[in-house]
């Protein structure tokens, strides 16, 4: 299509609206040209807006909280569900050939009823059901009645008392003893 042929439609469409819309016609036309030599008439090289070196705000220093003299950090009370000091740690054992009896370890010739007892050190009660917490070589564990505590076996749960059986026969663990 010749651009007359284009021209001459769009006059005639023009003349056809009514003046209102004549008008939004010309605002809008008039928009998109300035924005287009707006954008297009700016240099590729400069920054559409210059900024002057003295108007930049210098940056403040930054500031670090302080306390005042003398001050100390409260004391944290210990987590009372956290496991004691020394929990889950593995066990060190030594190079063979290097064990030498001590006064932990039961000198040769000794039977092992004179090895440590358990220690009773709770009674838990629930129903009727019962479980004792016992020591035995430094590891606190609950014991269902008829479980193994190393070489002794524990055989009733009483209210402050248990009676396990072992190398020296049979024994009662009191609480507190």
């Amino acid at each position: 299509m010749p651009a007359a042929a284009f021209m001459e439609k769009l006059n005639t469409w023009y003349d056809n609206l009514p003046l209102r819309q004549r008008y939004l016609v010309l605002a809008g036309t008039g928009i998109i040209l300035a924005a287009a030599i707006a954008l297009l008439g700016l240099p590729d090289n400069q920054p559409a807006t210059r900024v002057t070196p003295g108007a930049v705000k210098p940056q403040a220093a930054v500031v670090q909280p302080a306390m005042p003299g003398g001050y100390t950090a409260p004391q944290t009370m210990r987590d009372p569900f956290a496991p004691p000091p020394g929990f889950g740690k593995p066990a060190i054992t030594p190079p063979p050939g290097s064990i030498q009896p001590g006064p932990a370890m039961a000198p040769p010739g000794t039977t092992p009823a004179q090895t440590a007892l358990p220690l009773l050190v709770g009674v838990v009660s629930g129903g009727d059901r019962q479980m004792a917490i016992i020591i035995y070589n430094n590891t606190s564990r609950a014991y269902y009645p008829g479980q193994e505590i190393g070489p002794y076996q524990l055989i009733q749960v009483d209210a402050n008392s248990v009676i396990v059986q072992g190398p020296g026969g049979q024994q009662v663990l009191a609480l507190g003893r």
